[in-house]
Protein backbone atom coordinates (compact mmCIF):
# COMPACT_ATOMS: atom_id res chain seq x y z
CA UNK A 1 0.00 0.00 0.00
CA UNK A 2 1.56 3.84 -0.63
CA UNK A 3 0.82 5.54 2.06
CA UNK A 4 2.29 9.45 2.08
CA UNK A 5 2.84 10.72 5.75
CA UNK A 6 1.57 14.47 5.83
CA UNK A 7 3.02 15.66 9.13
CA UNK A 8 1.63 15.82 12.79
CA UNK A 9 -0.84 18.83 13.22
CA UNK A 10 -1.28 20.92 16.39
CA UNK A 11 -4.22 23.59 16.88
CA UNK A 12 -3.37 27.34 17.13
CA UNK A 13 -4.99 30.27 17.03
CA UNK A 14 -3.61 32.91 13.98
CA UNK A 15 -2.42 36.04 14.28
CA UNK A 16 -5.44 37.22 12.37
CA UNK A 17 -8.83 35.74 11.66
CA UNK A 18 -9.90 37.77 8.92
CA UNK A 19 -11.87 36.24 6.30
CA UNK A 20 -12.53 32.94 8.05
CA UNK A 21 -16.30 32.39 9.81
CA UNK A 22 -16.54 33.67 13.18
CA UNK A 23 -15.54 30.86 15.74
CA UNK A 24 -13.23 28.95 13.53
CA UNK A 25 -10.71 26.44 14.98
CA UNK A 26 -7.25 26.48 13.64
CA UNK A 27 -4.53 23.68 12.90
CA UNK A 28 -1.25 23.81 11.63
CA UNK A 29 1.31 21.42 10.90
CA UNK A 30 4.57 21.06 13.18
CA UNK A 31 6.97 20.82 11.22
CA UNK A 32 6.50 23.78 9.02
CA UNK A 33 3.43 25.70 10.13
CA UNK A 34 1.46 24.85 7.28
CA UNK A 35 -2.32 26.19 8.29
CA UNK A 36 -4.81 23.34 7.33
CA UNK A 37 -6.77 25.07 5.57
CA UNK A 38 -4.35 26.30 3.33
CA UNK A 39 -2.85 22.94 2.98
CA UNK A 40 -6.23 21.33 1.86
CA UNK A 41 -7.86 24.20 -0.75
CA UNK A 42 -4.64 26.05 -1.87
CA UNK A 43 -4.04 25.28 -5.71
CA UNK A 44 -0.78 23.96 -4.74
CA UNK A 45 -1.83 21.72 -2.04
CA UNK A 46 0.40 18.44 -1.67
CA UNK A 47 -2.88 16.05 -1.71
CA UNK A 48 -2.45 13.99 -5.17
CA UNK A 49 -6.02 13.86 -6.13
CA UNK A 50 -9.61 13.51 -4.79
CA UNK A 51 -9.55 10.13 -5.71
CA UNK A 52 -6.80 9.07 -2.83
CA UNK A 53 -8.07 8.57 1.12
CA UNK A 54 -6.61 10.76 3.73
CA UNK A 55 -6.62 9.35 7.25
CA UNK A 56 -6.05 11.20 10.69
CA UNK A 57 -4.07 8.57 13.26
CA UNK A 58 -3.62 9.59 16.86
CA UNK A 59 -0.53 8.45 18.52
CA UNK A 60 -1.55 6.10 21.78
CA UNK A 61 0.64 3.36 23.43
CA UNK A 62 -1.06 0.79 21.46
CA UNK A 63 -0.19 2.75 18.11
CA UNK A 64 -1.54 5.32 15.87
CA UNK A 65 -5.58 4.84 15.94
CA UNK A 66 -6.98 5.72 12.64
CA UNK A 67 -10.15 8.15 13.76
CA UNK A 68 -11.62 9.60 10.21
CA UNK A 69 -10.50 7.95 6.96
CA UNK A 70 -12.51 10.28 3.93
CA UNK A 71 -11.44 11.16 0.36
CA UNK A 72 -12.05 14.79 0.79
CA UNK A 73 -9.43 16.08 3.73
CA UNK A 74 -11.95 18.90 4.50
CA UNK A 75 -13.90 16.49 6.19
CA UNK A 76 -10.85 16.07 8.89
CA UNK A 77 -9.82 18.40 11.97
CA UNK A 78 -5.97 16.95 12.74
CA UNK A 79 -5.08 18.86 15.96
CA UNK A 80 -3.64 16.04 17.89
CA UNK A 81 -2.82 13.42 15.32
CA UNK A 82 -1.18 12.83 12.12
CA UNK A 83 -2.59 13.13 8.57
CA UNK A 84 -1.78 9.98 6.16
CA UNK A 85 -2.84 9.56 2.47
CA UNK A 86 -3.27 6.41 0.76
CA UNK A 87 -2.60 7.10 -3.03
CA UNK A 88 -4.04 3.01 -4.42
CA UNK A 89 -7.10 2.40 -2.52
CA UNK A 90 -9.28 -0.27 -4.26
CA UNK A 91 -11.99 -0.79 -1.54
CA UNK A 92 -15.49 1.08 -1.24
CA UNK A 93 -15.53 2.37 1.89
CA UNK A 94 -12.42 3.23 3.37
CA UNK A 95 -14.02 4.26 6.89
CA UNK A 96 -15.52 0.98 7.52
CA UNK A 97 -12.05 -0.53 6.25
CA UNK A 98 -9.38 1.87 8.12
CA UNK A 99 -11.54 3.30 10.85
CA UNK A 100 -10.28 2.17 14.53
CA UNK A 101 -7.41 0.40 13.14
CA UNK A 102 -3.86 0.50 14.25
CA UNK A 103 -1.89 2.25 12.15
CA UNK A 104 1.90 1.31 12.03
CA UNK A 105 3.89 3.94 10.19
CA UNK A 106 7.38 1.84 9.91
CA UNK A 107 5.90 -1.26 8.14
CA UNK A 108 2.39 1.02 6.49
CA UNK A 109 0.34 -1.36 7.91
CA UNK A 110 -2.98 -1.84 9.46
CA UNK A 111 -3.95 -4.15 12.17
CA UNK A 112 -7.41 -5.05 14.58
CA UNK A 113 -7.68 -2.00 17.90
CA UNK A 114 -8.02 -4.49 20.21
CA UNK A 115 -9.61 -2.55 23.18
CA UNK A 116 -8.10 -2.90 26.26
CA UNK A 117 -9.69 -4.83 29.15
CA UNK A 118 -12.53 -2.15 31.77
CA UNK A 119 -12.39 -3.19 35.14
CA UNK A 120 -15.40 -3.19 36.36
CA UNK A 121 -15.70 -0.67 39.34
CA UNK A 122 -18.04 -2.64 41.50
CA UNK A 123 -15.90 -5.39 41.56
CA UNK A 124 -13.24 -2.89 43.95
CA UNK A 125 -16.34 -1.64 45.72
CA UNK A 126 -17.43 -5.34 46.22
CA UNK A 127 -13.75 -6.15 47.39
CA UNK A 128 -13.49 -3.43 50.06
CA UNK A 129 -16.80 -4.06 51.41
CA UNK A 130 -15.86 -7.55 51.88
CA UNK A 131 -13.11 -6.70 53.41
CA UNK A 132 -14.98 -4.52 55.77
CA UNK A 133 -17.52 -7.09 57.30
CA UNK A 134 -14.43 -9.35 58.33
CA UNK A 135 -12.87 -6.65 59.95
CA UNK A 136 -16.31 -6.25 61.83
CA UNK A 137 -16.33 -9.52 62.71
CA UNK A 138 -19.54 -11.97 64.47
Amino acid sequence: MNIIDHGAWVRYQPATTEGYPTGALFARREADGWDWYDYTRHPSSPFVSDSTVKFTAAARPEGFIVGAAVYDPTRLFPPGQSVYEITDYTGNDPQADFGNKVYDPVTKTFSDYVFPAVDDPLVEIRRRLEALEKKKGP
